[in-house]
């Protein structure tokens, strides 16, 4: 990341899969919000765990987050993942908000 930010690269999504599975989301999303140069540190991710650690994501550097809902339907939502978490997930993008992320997209 380094390199890439002294190449001019100011702007860093973290996703793939779902990156907040890896327990150490939050150290990797400091680390890359210190890198000189970088200004801008987003994620994609589910929501799953966005309403418990939307602060702590904010804290650690990140500035925008997209939060993928298949869709606003909740008997759709858990026909589609298998799962009734829509209102969770929902909970998140709320939390989000409050804690002050530059930018909450939900593409659905």
């Amino acid at each position: 990341m380094r390199a890439f930010a002294a190449l001019g690269l100011w702007k860093l999504r973290l996703t793939g899969g779902e990156p907040t599975v890896r327990h150490d989301f939050t150290v990797i999303a400091r680390a890359m919000s210190e890198v000189p140069g970088i200004r801008r540190l987003a994620m994609t991710t589910n929501g799953y765990r966005l309403a418990e650690r939307a602060q702590e994501w904010r804290d650690a550097g990140l500035h925008a987050v997209n939060v993928s809902i298949d869709t606003l339907d909740p008997a759709g939502f858990a026909r589609v993942t298998g799962h009734d978490r829509l209102a969770g997930i929902v909970r998140g993008v709320d939390r989000a908000l409050e804690v002050g992320f530059d930018a909450v997209k939900v593409p659905c």
